[in-house]
């Protein structure tokens, strides 16, 4: 039983997986098809991993548009903050006395 949902679990978990290795190594610029490397023991998981280590493209690749901005050299969260614009503060109410009208 505890034998089966394991392999459940693990045949789950196999489709995201491949899933993100794809998308990891497009970013790098490489086929999808480098991760056919793991039926290779050993030798194959190090060149896996210095694939996904590698930095990412900058540029616009074969399968899509840069994953980083290179305009942008501070880390997303600088970025943000210097793209708001800063809060006006709020209208303060009219300090005179109010004018009573007689009809």
């Amino acid at each position: 039983m505890l034998e089966g949902l394991v392999n459940l679990l693990s045949v789950a978990a196999f489709v995201p997986l491949v899933a993100m290795n794809a998308r990891r190594l497009h970013d790098t610029g490489k086929s999808g098809w480098w991760q056919l490397l793991f039926l290779i023991p050993i030798v194959s998981q190090n060149v896996m991993i210095v694939f996904v280590t590698q930095k990412s493209d900058t540029t616009e690749n074969q399968y899509g548009p840069a994953p980083i901005d290179p305009t942008t050299k501070s880390s997303a969260k600088q970025s943000t903050q210097t793209e708001r614009n800063p809060v006006e503060p709020a209208a303060q109410p009219d300090q005179t006395e109010p004018s009573i009208t007689k009809v």
